[in-house]
């Protein structure tokens, strides 16, 4: 496999928002220590960082001048992985778009062909239902992450996962 030094060839790992000072909650920062975790165990060299901001923390990125996907490999560096190990997909505004740009400007140039993709296991099956309309068969593609550990905050999660699943139909998730 071209470049591969690892078990697969990347880590993918989907933001959430920021609080209103631009510190990251849990459930964020729990995202970034489970692809930490996989990194340092060496499942792969490449970490990618996916997203730019949502609509909750736009004005604290702007004011900023930081995007998630910066914020994340900060918090990557500044845990020991080289910032040459960490890419940074900073365009996407939502799990599809980062997902779409990943694929088309980090993964298909590299032609790696195995990763694994990181975010909350509540928010995992829009995922996978995602990534199989933008990345063709035949990839590798391991699934993993965090459970939200506060009930409240899963409940809501769940319930938005469930709604935008069922909004987008055949649309984009």
């Amino acid at each position: 496999m071209p470049g591969r030094t690892g078990l697969l060839d990347f880590i993918l790992i989907y933001s959430y928002q920021l609080d209103s000072d631009g510190s990251m909650p849990g459930v964020f920062e729990d995202r970034l220590a489970y692809g930490l975790q996989a990194y340092q165990r060496g499942v792969a060299q490449r970490i990618i960082v996916a997203g730019k901001c949502g609509d909750r923390d736009r004005e604290w990125l702007t004011h900023a001048m930081k995007t998630h996907a910066s914020v994340m490999k900060d918090f990557l560096t500044s845990n020991g992985v080289p910032p040459t190990h960490v890419i940074e997909e900073a365009c996407g505004e939502n799990t599809f778009d980062c997902t779409r740009n990943a694929y088309a400007k980090i993964i298909l140039p590299n032609e790696w062909t195995a990763g694994l993709i990181v975010s909350s296991e509540e928010h995992l099956p829009r995922v996978i239902l995602q990534t199989a309309r933008i990345i063709p068969p035949g990839m590798t593609l391991w699934y993993g992450g965090p459970r939200i550990p506060d009930p409240v905050i899963r409940a809501q999660f769940c319930a938005h996962e469930q709604a935008a699943i069922d909004y987008a139909g055949d649309r984009e998730y």
